[in-house]
């Protein structure tokens, strides 16, 4: 899917050098999980295709591309969490309820999949990137707390990552 508006868009944020951003999977990846401790691994898994692989090679990074590859009106991937959960800041889709299933409207850059702007979004990531000061203001919605409507959402999903986490202690 690498020609399609998410790999379009990578790829000219590629192209414009901007660096920081967490890149996996078969399209323009940076980092693989040959990087990361194998004991880190979703059941050793090192190809960069589970969860807790995803979740560790975004903390490597400010920023991680979580752009689902298909536009549907209430698909989310599950890439906008991994990044959260490995203190990154996901860059995802805005779709008509994107925002509802984010901890807090701050906690992702929002990317218009109808008039994505890859310039635009490129000077916004490069911008934050620089300016620590600015890069830590995205992640002052962990002080206000996660809504109880937000937490509601994380348990109606029967792929809640609180059960990822039970199968790797089991």
């Amino acid at each position: 899917n690498c020609g399609s508006h998410r790999g379009q868009l990578v790829s000219a944020m590629v192209k414009a050098n901007i660096n920081g951003i967490a890149r996996y999977g078969k399209c323009f990846h940076n980092k693989d999980g040959s990087s990361c401790n194998p004991e880190q691994f979703y059941h050793n898994d090192n190809e960069g295709s589970r969860d807790a692989v995803k979740t560790s090679l975004s903390s490597f990074h400010k920023f991680t591309f979580s752009l689902a590859k298909t536009f549907s009106w209430d698909y989310f991937t599950e890439k906008r969490y991994q990044a959260l959960l490995g203190g990154s800041v996901p860059i995802v889709w805005n779709n008509h309820k994107s925002l509802d299933y984010l901890p807090d409207p701050d906690a992702a850059l929002i990317v218009d999949w109808k008039q994505y702007d890859a310039i635009k979004a490129s000077n916004r990531i490069q911008e934050m990137a620089a300016n620590e000061t600015l890069y830590q203001t995205i992640f002052e919605w962990k002080k206000r707390g996660l809504p109880a409507d937000f937490v509601q959402k994380l348990f109606l999903s029967s792929d809640f990552v609180g059960c990822r986490i039970c199968e790797y202690v089991a």
